[in-house]
């Protein structure tokens, strides 16, 4: 979909006309921003790009930055100018990969230096697919001249070839052994079209077994990891399985309950053999395991026909890729999507991954080979770490080594923010999910929270107990470290906010409020503390005196998250009612409001250098906003659940935000200029 049309109606009439140069510009680039962001939505990256590239200069910040990482996060390109590349496979021992082209030529490359090594010659016509087998010294490649052939690698040269009688639109793999080689393809009948399976003996170099299959043609064949099985792709809609000690039988996996057209492009095996995943043209991936015929689950989240489908090493990842040139990485054990990421500028239909699982590359009608690292879009995501259920606990160290959230069942779980990896979980805290975690200024505690009243602090580096907070009569949804770590707060069900000093482990205070609070922040400076109350009140106290400071009436429904602005002057609140309001401190006057969300807002926080508020909200969005104006300069939308958490860094090179389904994405808004 092309945004050009709407450019002239987001930047609105009204300016071209009344406004000066300056204004004019700024306009400009909010209109640029947001055009390039809907087309990531929509996932058009090559329309996004000209977007980026053609904001003005002059106003290019965080949210800029943002776009412009997102766009391309390959860590290796390189162009094949006239060649459009097929089907591309890593050599076993990983120092190489291979791929066909439209010409009948079969390209090999170096996968560290990305040097070309050489290309062989031979086939007529497209080649569809080529791998490598028997320890890397031999290329075997099928082609639309229905020929199998196999090569050695070193010289070059053909060492044997046979005529399939397909008609091309054909695969072909080797088994785990290297005994045998499985073809599909189709051909012409008395009937019409028929689908065509083969098996060959690659000693004898003699077809052992032929079985017709289906009335479309078959395109894509694949031994399993154990060596046990193989399954071939139709464009029939269906997935055939058969076990070679028994061809006599099948076990056949379909989208024949769908109206819409689902033809299979890819099918892959997971690393254990025990489920089947298929790539289809109705968007829709689907994973079967096979023992039993049951459907584990579908794959929502592409708008357009998928391609290419494939596992990680490890088994805990699906990746999927089609005619939108956008990957997708899915969580194999659940099927809830974690991450998309961008590079190519045209459908991608191949994927591959090197044998130590530490990247992968991807082939693209764009003419276009990518390399990615495995990991990448893909921080905070260890099935060890995670809470299948929810996040609500999420805090970042102020030396931005350590992240702490909900771990499995009641856990916290303590990941590297550098790498993104999943570290330890500290255990022993009875009772419900936690509700807050706020790690100290050292890293070296954190306190958590939850509804059944308990308060506690662990030692991260050993996961022991430091102190058990007694006192509070009331379950708490926030708790908060002094930025001194001196003292820990919460907000109390009973209607109070709850001090206590952490060295001593004695309560410091209890500040009655008048209703239930929801929000909970120190100042920067630690002089004020601040809570929102369900009566749509910010009270403010003293920490050294606890004193009242002041009482704002300012939410329809309970302020949610609070945060003040680095000086520690302006006091930002989000609400109930949807609205994101600036207070001034020392007066309690209203100074602005952000408009925008459509639901209650859940978080906020201030960009390091002051000039952006970033926050989430129940409408499953996160928004950044230019704190001058008051406007939105960009929507993130990549969520599926209420968004709970945001966070920048420190330095501001990077922002975390998290939904309450576990959802944790990284925005890197280092300069790319």
């Amino acid at each position: 979909m092309k945004i050009k049309i709407f450019f002239f109606f987001l930047i609105g009439f009204k300016f071209l006309f009344a406004q000066p140069k300056s204004d004019l510009q700024y306009r400009s680039y909010l209109a640029h921003i947001a055009a390039a962001n809907s087309s990531l939505r929509l996932n058009e990256k090559s329309e996004a790009n000209k977007w980026i590239e053609n904001a003005p200069k002059d106003f290019r910040g965080r949210e800029w930055n943002y776009l412009k990482n997102r766009i391309d996060q390959s860590s290796a390109k390189f162009d094949l100018k006239e060649i459009t590349p097929t089907k591309i496979s890593y050599s076993k021992n990983g120092k190489y990969f291979v791929f066909g082209d439209l010409h009948g030529n079969i390209h090999i490359y170096n996968s560290e230096t990305l040097e070309k090594i050489k290309t062989v010659e031979g086939h007529s016509n497209t080649v569809y697919g080529a791998k490598f087998f028997d320890n890397d010294t031999k290329l075997i490649s099928c082609s639309r001249d229905t020929t199998i052939r196999i090569w050695d690698f070193i010289s070059g040269k053909e060492i044997w070839e046979t005529k399939t009688g397909g008609r091309g639109l054909a695969d072909v793999d080797v088994s785990l052994d290297g005994k045998l080689i499985a073809y599909c393809s189709w051909y012409l009948n008395q009937n019409g079209v028929s689908g065509f399976i083969q098996l060959y003996d690659i000693e004898k170099k003699e077809k052992i077994w032929h079985k017709e299959f289906n009335t479309h043609p078959l395109v894509s064949i694949k031994f399993s990891p154990d060596g046990k099985k193989f399954a071939v792709g139709s464009w029939e809609w269906q997935v055939g399985v058969w076990d070679l000690n028994d061809l006599s039988q099948n076990k056949i996996f379909n989208f024949n309950d769908v109206k819409t057209y689902s033809a299979i492009d890819d099918i892959a095996f997971s690393p254990d053999s025990k489920l089947i995943a298929a790539a289809t043209k109705n968007t829709t991936p689907r994973i079967w395991e096979i023992e039993t015929g049951k459907l584990i689950f579908e794959l929502h989240g592409h708008l357009k026909p998928v391609y290419t489908i494939a596992f990680n090493e490890e088994g805990d990842k699906i990746y999927t890729a089609g005619d939108e040139a956008v990957i997708m990485i899915w969580d194999a054990k659940t099927g809830i999507r974690l991450n998309k990421i961008f590079g190519h500028d045209d459908k991608i239909h191949s994927i591959s991954f090197s044998p130590d699982g530490n990247n992968f590359i991807t082939a693209s009608k764009d003419n276009s080979i990518r390399i990615w690292k495995a990991k990448t879009g893909l921080e905070f995501t260890n099935i060890e770490g995670r809470n299948k259920v929810a996040v609500y606990a999420f805090d970042l160290s102020k030396d931005e080594r350590l992240l702490a959230m909900n771990g499995p069942y009641s856990t916290l779980s303590i990941w590297n923010v550098q790498t993104g990896e999943f570290k330890k979980n500290i255990n022993g805290i009875n009772g419900d999910l936690l509700n807050d975690v706020s790690l100290n200024k050292d890293g070296t505690l954190a306190a958590v929270c939850n509804w059944d009243k308990s308060v506690k602090i662990y030692k991260i580096e050993t996961g022991e107990l430091f102190r058990d907070l007694k006192g509070s009569n009331g379950g708490s949804g926030k708790i908060e470290f002094s930025p001194d770590g001196k003292i820990v707060a919460i907000i109390s069900a009973e209607k109070a906010i709850v001090l206590w000093e952490v060295e001593s482990g004695k309560i410091l205070k209890k500040l009655p409020l008048e209703s239930r609070p929801f929000g909970l922040k120190f100042s920067n400076f630690g002089k004020i503390i601040s809570a929102g109350e369900s009566n749509g009140k910010i009270t403010l106290w003293n920490t050294e005196t606890f004193e009242k400071i002041k009482e704002i009436q300012a939410h329809k429904g309970q302020p949610n998250g609070l945060i003040f602005s680095k000086d520690d002057k302006f006091l930002f609140s989000g609400g109930e009612d949807g609205l994101v309001k600036m207070w001034e401190v020392e007066t309690g006057k209203l100074i602005k409001e952000f408009k925008g969300h459509a639901q209650r807002v859940f978080c906020l926080d201030v960009s390091p250098d002051g000039k952006r508020l970033a926050t989430g909200s129940a409408d499953l969005t996160a928004r950044l906003w230019d704190i001058e104006t008051g406007e939105t300069v960009l929507i993130l939308s990549d969520f599926s659940n209420p968004v709970y958490n945001i966070l920048f860094y420190s330095e501001g090179k990077k922002m975390l935000v998290n939904s309450s389904g576990a959802e944790v994405l990284v925005f890197n808004a280092e300069n790319t200029k």
